[in-house]
């Protein structure tokens, strides 16, 4: 299970950053600054989310390990 997740954040971080600064080379087009902070900001997010991911994704796992257990003392 894991190592699909961890597959599916090598195309899935690079795209989020991508997408970033795609947002940020096309705000002058729209009224708005380009600014550099904001593009480190959508990596500090990027880090964040994916390291919220990766945490949620452990506690179920286990969680479902823990319930598996469970079921087959029974």
């Amino acid at each position: 299970m894991i190592i699909g997740y961890l597959r599916s954040l090598i195309w899935m971080i690079p795209a989020a950053l991508v997408f970033g600064a795609a947002i940020e080379l096309v705000q002058p087009f729209v009224g708005r600054s380009a600014e550099l902070v904001d593009f480190v900001a959508d990596i500090v997010g990027v880090a964040c989310g994916l390291a919220l991911g990766l945490i949620l994704r452990m506690q179920r796992i286990k969680s479902l390990r823990g319930q598996k257990a469970r079921t087959q003392l029974a």
